[in-house]
């Protein structure tokens, strides 16, 4: 054995030894977690999940997308975020280049109509806030022609840009009917 595969190996040891004794507190819990199974902690038990949860998510906010700052930030996951799906939804046929919902953001890539193999979109949806509102949302769309191997890049119009926010919105508007019957069932 080398020397490089004995110091590996010692790493990976290391390593291991510190996974299996690690004991770190769960914020939203607020309890211990090992891999030995310890309890909760002292004074925790008189308070429900929901409520431990939400006192972590005030003091750690972890997304605004611009909000007002004086109130108070609620973090709400994609899945759960009606104008992220919305988007993803009623965008789905255009190829995504880029998705980070923590930035508030989706680049989707170039895209060509068959009929018109010369010209390709590219879109960008930013996301202002979560609320179900036009100014919500900010869309920015590209057009870019290509005639024998010269190609121009031109920002599109507003008409187009608008024509797609409208799309995304009355998507994000059936899902959240969509999702107001399901709740009721």
């Amino acid at each position: 054995m080398n020397l490089k595969t004995i110091l590996l190996f010692t790493l990976i040891l290391i390593n291991a030894c510190s996974i299996f004794s690690s004991k770190e507190t769960d914020p939203i819990l607020d309890q211990e977690s090992s891999n030995s199974g310890s309890g909760k902690k002292a004074g925790s038990a008189g308070v429900d999940a929901k409520t431990r949860t939400e006192i972590y998510r005030n003091e750690h906010p972890l997304i605004d997308f611009g909000g007002d700052s004086k109130k108070s930030n609620n973090f709400v996951f994609g899945t759960s975020n009606v104008l992220w799906r919305a988007t993803l939804k009623a965008l789905d046929f255009i190829p995504l280049t880029s998705a980070d919902y923590a930035g508030g953001i989706i680049i989707f890539d170039w895209y060509s109509d068959v009929s018109n193999p010369k010209e390709q979109i590219k879109l960008t949806v930013k996301f202002l806030s979560n609320d179900l509102r036009s100014d919500a949302l900010q869309v920015t769309a590209f057009k870019k022609i290509c005639i024998n191997d010269k190609c121009t890049t031109t920002k599109v119009d507003s008409n187009f840009t608008d024509e797609i926010k409208d799309s995304i919105l009355t998507a994000a508007r059936n899902l959240k009917l969509q999702d107001a019957k399901s709740q009721k069932n």
